[in-house]
């Protein structure tokens, strides 16, 4: 789990997805580093989380 995203315990797929919106309305005040996106795809529980991920252009 990324600090900051999530302040409440929740379903992990339900967790992850808000996570990552949360990150995305975040990106103008973060600066995004690989190390930062390793650990937003580190959290990702199912292939098909990393489809959305790559998808949105989150990992190249």
């Amino acid at each position: 789990m990324i600090p900051g995203c999530l302040r409440e315990p929740v379903p992990v797929l339900s967790g992850v997805l808000s996570c990552i919106a949360c990150e995305i309305v975040m990106l103008r005040r973060i600066r995004l580093t690989p190390a930062f996106l390793r650990q937003i795809v580190e959290t990702l529980p199912t292939e098909k989380g990393f489809e959305l991920v790559a998808s949105d252009g989150w990992i190249p």
